[in-house]
Parts: C-alpha cells; sequence; structure tokens
C-alpha cells in the first residue's frame, strides 16, 4: 500500500470542518469542564490541539526511525537528500518530534537535525 501524503491535511480539514459547528454551538460554560487530562479543562485541551495544528511544519525530512519493536519511515522525501536514520524509543521519538527536550544519549540522529524533526 502506498502512503498518501495529503491524507493527514485532508482529514485534519474534515475534522475541523466537522468540529468547528459543534464548537460554535456548545455553552460557554461546557468548555470549563475538566478532562481526562488532570488539570486540563475543555478549553484548554482545544487551545493545545489548535496551536499545535496552527504550528506545524509541512514537511519533515524523510526518515528511518529504529525503534524496539521495528521501524518506521516518517516524513517526506526531499530531492537530492539522503534519507536520515534515527535510532531510538518511543518516548524519545515523540519528545523530539514534539519539539521537546531529550536527553541526547537516548537516541542516534544522522542525517538531520532533532530541530528538523519538529512537527508542532
Amino acid at each position: 500500500m502506498t502512503r498518501d501524503p495529503q491524507r493527514p491535511a485532508r482529514l485534519l480539514r474534515a475534522e475541523h470542518d466537522a468540529l468547528l459547528p459543534i464548537l460554535h454551538r456548545t455553552p460557554e460554560r461546557a468548555f470549563e469542564r475538566p478532562t481526562a487530562c488532570p488539570g486540563w479543562s475543555v478549553r484548554d485541551v482545544l487551545a493545545h490541539c489548535a496551536a499545535a495544528l496552527t504550528t506545524r511544519r509541512c514537511a519533515v525530512p524523510l526518515v528511518e526511525v529504529g525503534l524496539p519493536g521495528g521501524t518506521l519511515r516518517l516524513g517526506v522525501p526531499e530531492p537530492g537528500r539522503p534519507q536520515a536514520t534515527l535510532v531510538t524509543d518511543g518516548a524519545t521519538l515523540m519528545r523530539l518530534f514534539a519539539g521537546w527536550p531529550a536527553e541526547p544519549s537516548h537516541y542516534r540522529l544522522t542525517g538531520a537535525t532533532a530541530e528538523e524533526l519538529v512537527v508542532f
């Protein structure tokens, strides 16, 4: 099966189009309700998700990620640029892609910088 690089963007647009009318008709007091995230209200979670989506980069260089359970290929090929490689664990992978500090001894990255992996 071939990966469609435009699929995530289409899914986000569809979710946006379905969610926005619901949010507009939701009573203001509902946004103050607690969520499964300790200390976070519905408003906090929505603001977090909106910030992540609006600051998302369009492309991450193609990276083969070696994880304890197997490998993943993430990102977009760039003409003339070889695929990068990252060997790490799942938690560090998420930290790198979220732009959070990650202990350098927990990963080995070649062919790209940690800054280029940030999607949020």
